[in-house]
């Protein structure tokens, strides 16, 4: 009868170890990996873990996250990814955003527990708390708290890290939910003191007078000199950040026109920008010549050509359009510097005329 129930007991634990302590994470998506996803309830192990360990102040949680920021540094690359895995119990493994949150909250908590919460209460926030925002899509974690709004950390914002930027109060509201380290009976407690700079470190936000959500206008694109490759840059209409994002080009060429289309897209919108340049001439004179002042260039007659088109162009640009009136087999450039270097090329044009028709009536 022992052998019986030892048998029966020994098959339970063998039971149990084969349970497995945490789901795989996708690191497909900008998300975090689910194990368990209890809102405001702590499982027996967490509740123990957390008697064991010393929650920190609000000040304490501040100053162990800012201290990171010489390591990951504002515009840092930080994507999906990066992958960190969380010890806060609810979820496995963060990616991008999520990944970089759970990486600022363990260095604040060390392996407290977390809490769900899915009510948002403003006055119940505190720094520290990782905020799920924009439709469930995005996770950044607080670092100072004011009436108007909160100021953040957050990773994958543009495919890098990003230090202050501010969400209203409005905005907040709004989170899809709260994951918190914070115990639940834990008191009030005075917020942190942001205002003053603490040693080796920098403030994530700018003054509170100063404090507001990024907004962006219409971008500047900056062509490069041959119209290969364009940046587009955002600025904030408050003048304190600009977003620099990498436009593609699409060319295309009709009717002896080259026509370049940059398009980028930034916050959800696309934005396009078009240029336009003759393409280059294939006939090219075949004989140039120093005068007094300038230089004279020749070419062979072409049958039919009404008028003759001449360009020219230097080292690190593009032709330039010098005279569309030329009808003899010779131009002499007066505006040609000693001491360069110039490149012509002469484009034949023949002008079809219509020939008119009487009517009588």
């Amino acid at each position: 009868m022992k052998s019986k129930v030892f048998a029966a007991f020994l098959s339970a634990i063998l039971l149990l170890n084969m349970i497995p302590t945490a789901l795989a994470a996708d690191a497909q998506t900008d998300q975090a990996s689910a194990g368990t996803t209890t809102a405001q309830t702590q499982p027996a192990a967490q509740q123990s873990r957390q008697a064991a360990s010393a929650v920190p102040t609000q000040q304490q949680a501040y100053e162990r996250m800012i201290a990171l920021k010489s390591k990951y540094p504002e515009g840092m690359t930080w994507t999906n990814s990066n992958s960190y895995a969380w010890k806060g119990g609810i979820f496995s493994v963060g990616y991008g955003c999520a990944g970089f949150a759970f990486l600022l909250s363990d260095a604040a908590f060390g392996d407290l527990p977390a809490r769900m919460v899915r009510t948002i209460d403003y006055s119940s926030l505190k720094v520290g708390d990782i905020l799920r925002v924009n439709n469930n899509s995005h996770s950044v974690i607080i670092l100072k708290i004011e009436d108007s709004g909160v100021t953040l950390a957050e990773g994958n914002y543009n495919s890098s890290i990003h230090w202050g930027r501010v969400l209203t109060k409005a905005q907040v509201l709004q989170s899809d939910y709260v994951l918190t380290r914070y115990p639940a009976s834990a008191a009030s407690e005075p917020k942190p003191e942001t205002s003053q700079p603490k040693p080796e470190t920098e403030q994530p936000a700018p003054e509170t007078s100063k404090t507001h959500s990024h907004t962006y206008g219409a971008p500047k694109f900056n062509w490069s000199s041959d119209y290969k490759t364009c940046t587009a840059v955002f600025a904030c209409t408050a003048g304190d950040d600009t977003q620099n994002v990498r436009c593609t080009v699409r060319t295309e060429q009709a009717n002896g026109v080259n026509h370049y289309t940059a398009s980028c897209t930034f916050q959800g919108k696309t934005y396009t920008d078009k240029k336009s340049t003759e393409v280059m001439p294939q006939s090219e004179p075949d004989n140039t010549q120093k005068v007094s002042k300038g230089i004279t260039i020749r070419w062979n007659a072409v049958p039919n050509a009404s008028v003759y088109w001449i360009y020219r162009k230097t080292a690190g640009e593009g032709w330039k359009l010098l005279s569309k009136t030329v009808s003899s087999t010779s131009y002499t450039d007066q505006t040609a510097e000693a001491g360069k270097k110039y490149a012509y090329a002469v484009r034949p044009v023949i002008v079809l005329k219509q020939r008119s028709t009487a009517v009588s009536k």
